[in-house]
């Protein structure tokens, strides 16, 4: 009886201590994605693109609309840029909101996390924009590596 009870509170323990290192694992991907975001927002791309893997894809709402490859991350924020000059923007800007979802099994990982965007233009207007961005990652070192990342709009409005 006593080993049947010594059992089932190891294995509670041992449970608990696995829901506690994904909290912080997912924690840690967030941490590192929210950084990534920073990094884009102000500007600093070629320290943004280190994040993306050689291979990495890239799917967004604006032309070409896809990416694929080493030069995916830096083509694409070039596209960004090119779209806001175009469009009259002075800033774009966007920001993470907690991750609705994060699945790691090992060294992989995907993450669907809401972001609210915002334009500004250099008349002044303001507009928002709120989506979800899903990643899919892979874990290189210490440290997490985008595979693909895909913006989908939820809401756009004023």
């Amino acid at each position: 009886m006593r080993v049947a009870i010594l059992s089932g509170l190891l294995a509670g323990a041992l449970a608990g201590s696995s829901v506690a290192s994904e909290a912080s694992g997912a924690a840690q991907l967030e941490a590192s994605l929210d950084h990534f975001c920073e990094l884009v927002n102000q500007g600093k791309a070629s320290e943004a693109v280190a994040y993306f893997l050689p291979d990495a894809t890239i799917i967004e709402d604006l032309a070409p609309y896809s990416w694929h490859g080493p030069t995916a991350g830096m083509e694409w924020l070039q596209a960004m840029n090119a779209n806001a000059e175009r469009s009259g923007m002075s800033g774009v800007n966007m920001h993470f909101l907690p991750a609705t979802m994060v699945q790691i099994t090992g060294e992989r990982a995907y993450a669907v996390i809401p972001g609210d965007l915002t334009y500004s233009f250099k008349d002044g207007t303001v507009r928002h924009a709120q989506g979800h961005v899903t990643f899919s990652l892979r874990k290189v070192a210490a440290d997490w590596r985008i595979g693909s990342l895909t913006w989908a709009w939820e809401r756009a409005g004023q």
